[in-house]
């Protein structure tokens, strides 16, 4: 399934905010982790500002995660449901 970039933006937003919050981090560590501004990521996080390939790299980095699960509906989904996963 192809999504549109309105879409994949949405996509991005919410897997981004997800495992922030599974990591109990806050704008601000992830801020620092990533060398992001926390004004970006909250941002990025309601969907108000698509992010370059070059910014999905290091967030993906700094939550501890293939670029890929960011930006998949699907595969973020499962990883996050599956228990193993969060050992």
């Amino acid at each position: 399934m192809e999504l549109e970039a309105a879409e994949l933006t949405n996509v991005f937003a919410r897997n981004l905010r997800r495992r922030r919050q599974e990591l109990g981090l806050t704008q601000e560590q992830l801020a620092e982790r990533t060398g992001i501004s926390a004004p970006d990521i909250s941002d990025m996080e309601r969907g108000e500002r698509p992010p370059k390939l070059s910014t999905i790299a290091r967030i993906a980095e700094g939550l501890t995660l293939s670029p890929s699960h960011l930006l998949s509906a699907e595969l973020f989904t499962v990883a996050a449901e599956n228990p193993a996963n969060r050992a």
